[in-house]
């Protein structure tokens, strides 16, 4: 952060939008717990992701390039189908 103090601010203000949608598709304010649990969800899934892709982790894993080519597909349905739940806390 100290380094690079423009990517900490674009990435706060990225954030900021996904709590805010998060907001309107909860129809709750951008501080509601729900909303900040749910976005850092998503943000550190994506992330992870993100990550594992650019490392090349997933040939050394040895997932086969056919379930790669869909798993951008994947992460984004379970993500949805986690928004679209009941709320029900996993125990």
């Amino acid at each position: 952060a100290e380094a690079h103090p423009e990517m900490l601010e674009r990435s706060c203000a990225s954030f900021e939008h996904l709590r805010e949608a998060l907001a309107r598709v909860f129809e709750t304010g951008s501080d509601d717990a729900r909303v900040a649990a749910e976005a850092l969800y998503i943000w550190s899934a994506l992330h992870g992701f993100a990550s594992i892709r650019q490392s090349g982790a997933m040939d050394k894993l040895g997932i086969e390039q056919d379930v790669q080519a869909v798993l951008s597909q994947h992460i984004l349905g379970q993500i949805s189908k986690a928004l679209r739940s009941d709320g029900a806390e996993a125990s």
